[in-house]
């Protein structure tokens, strides 16, 4: 959008110019090897038809790497392409780049002194991984 002002005694003439933004036609995923397609598309709430914004993008980009980083892949980065189509449309792509799932090894508590580590320790929802599981 931009405007153009020109003055003609006193009055100021004002033309406003509009872009209209592309809508989406399709949304791909890539990258992604440990969890389906199926499974990331249930967490968009972007669909094909949608107008294109690139805030709503970084949004949903915000949004899959929570799901992620709740499924104990941590490291994962997602970056995202708007490739433009005929008819004033784009095909949104998104790259996924998973990584190693996060294991926890070992938790220590420092300076803690109210209470014992082993109280603490029960005290969290994860665990530390060990021959049994966890992590």
């Amino acid at each position: 959008m931009w405007i153009d002002t020109a003055a003609r005694g006193d009055r100021v003439d004002v033309v406003i110019h509009v872009k209209e933004r592309p809508r989406i036609a399709r949304i791909d995923f890539s990258g992604n090897q440990k969890r389906q397609t199926s499974e990331l598309e249930k967490k968009l709430f972007l669909h094909p038809g949608e107008v294109y914004s690139p805030t709503a993008v970084r949004t949903q980009i915000d949004t899959l790497l929570k799901y992620y980083r709740g499924e104990g892949f941590a490291r994962a980065t997602i970056d995202a392409a708007a490739d433009s189509l005929a008819g004033h449309q784009v095909a949104l792509r998104f790259a996924v780049h998973e990584g190693e799932k996060v294991r926890i090894t070992r938790i220590e508590f420092e300076g803690a002194s109210a209470f014992r580590a082993k109280k603490l320790r029960k005290q969290l929802k994860t665990k530390a991984k060990n021959f049994f599981g966890g992590g």
